[in-house]
């Protein structure tokens, strides 16, 4: 007989998480280092990361199937070449196994860049003419946090950009103009201040 002081105690297991089963990709700077990392989408990852570096940056590998445990295999397996977070040194040794894993690999989707050369990506040193960007933006009284999310960049990305000391994309420059109310040209040091031209 059971005791009806007792309560029957349910214990409720977790479902089993499916596999990952995210693509790890390699994505190279045009200074030669190489970003071991893993997502749904490489493409879009890319697309994520392109606007924060101020090199180019290109898809050179997607290895279906891996997931974060294959990328931690990965790193590890590197771990000597590290050069800082996910990012490792084309060490011989790293580019013999991205050779060697190439032939196995999907082709690259018919928008990616040839694997072979890399694809040019517009871009232009705004110099001196970053300050136009940031006089602008604190005339509107926008904070540079605030700003860098309008634009969809980081907030350090942004100071690199008003310094001078980053290239932005001209996809980026034109969002920027777009939120300043001003033109790209202007923004390149080529064009009246907009005060000028209403006069």
């Amino acid at each position: 007989m059971s005791d009806p002081r007792l309560k029957t105690i349910r214990v409720d297991h977790p479902a089993k998480k499916a596999p990952d089963k995210r693509p790890v990709y390699f994505i190279q700077a045009a200074d030669g280092l190489i970003k071991i990392g893993v997502a749904a989408s490489p493409e879009d990852r890319l697309n994520l990361l392109q606007p924060m570096s101020p090199l180019p940056l290109r898809l050179r590998l997607v290895l279906p199937g891996g997931g974060a445990q294959y990328e931690a295999e990965l790193h590890e397996r590197f771990r000597k070449h590290r050069s800082h977070g996910e990012w490792f040194r084309p060490a011989p040794e790293l580019i013999r196994f991205m050779n060697s894993r190439r032939a196995d690999a999907p082709a690259a989707p018919p928008h990616a860049p040839p694997v072979s050369r890399p694809a040019p990506r517009p871009t232009f040193t705004l110099g001196r003419n970053g300050e136009r960007i940031r006089l602008l933006r604190t005339a509107r009284s926008v904070s540079v946090t605030a700003f860098a999310e309008r634009v969809s960049i980081t907030r350090q990305y942004l100071n690199k950009v008003e310094r001078g000391c980053s290239a932005p994309s001209l996809d980026l420059l034109v969002r920027i103009a777009s939120e300043l109310g001003v033109s790209v040209d202007y923004l390149l040091g080529r064009d009246e201040p907009p005060s000028a031209k209403a006069a």
